[in-house]
């Protein structure tokens, strides 16, 4: 049983779109899966919503919690095989308590400065966390990055969290790919919108998404 939580220190990261496609990929897998929306603005409860008009997809289950979470997060894991946990992005008291119990913080920054200006307050909410939860294991990771070569955001990010110790900068980037929008806005993971497109950019976001949950499942 392991809880995933998905959380910044900054709006806007795409942190929902994220922490729906790694539910579903991880139900399409035959995962028991839950999400926890400790979002106020409940943005997954309404993806969940959309889901539940559709037919023929694995079963992903949802629920809302707020305040101080650990208690209903440590009572869903003895029902789920997987949580994975979707906070405001903010310092909250649903982010904190979260990370009390949780076994892995995937935290999604784009690759611009005002992003990277969050991260230090990040990492010491996430040491103080870890005093408590010695096993909690920490990713920095890259999202809406630019899918241009010739654009170089994500490179100068990397290189100004090279040597960061206490969470682990994600060798994966997800790019800013129009699917995961597209298909969060329907009910589906970007796994599933790519099968109905057949786009290649969608089958990108969606092989990106299968390598983040490989590279935080392996090294957790």
């Amino acid at each position: 049983m392991t809880i995933i939580l998905v959380g910044a220190q900054k709006g806007g990261v795409g942190k929902s779109t994220i922490a729906a496609s790694i539910a579903v990929e991880l139900a399409h897998s035959g995962q028991d899966v839950c999400i926890v929306d400790a979002d106020k603005q409940q943005s997954l409860s309404k993806w969940h919503q959309y889901r539940s008009e559709l037919e023929d997809l694995p079963t992903v289950n949802c629920v809302s919690a707020t305040g101080n979470i650990a208690t209903t997060l440590k009572d869903l894991n003895q029902r789920y095989g997987v949580l994975v946990v979707d906070v405001a992005g903010r310092d909250s008291i649903e982010m904190r308590s979260a990370m009390v119990v949780a076994d892995i913080l995937i935290s999604p920054f784009r690759p611009s400065q005002a992003d990277l200006d969050t991260i230090p307050h990040l990492l010491e909410m996430f040491e103080q966390a870890k005093v408590m939860n010695p096993g909690l294991n920490g990713f920095l990771v890259q999202n809406m990055c630019p899918t241009l070569p010739s654009l170089k955001d994500a490179d100068k990010a990397a290189e100004l969290l090279e040597g960061t110790e206490l969470m682990e900068l994600a060798n994966v980037r997800l790019c800013d790919r129009k699917g995961h929008r597209d298909g969060f806005g329907y009910g589906y993971g970007v796994k599933e919108w790519k099968e109905k497109t057949n786009s290649k950019s969608d089958e990108k976001a969606a092989s990106e998404i299968n390598w983040l949950i490989s590279e935080v499942l392996k090294n957790a």
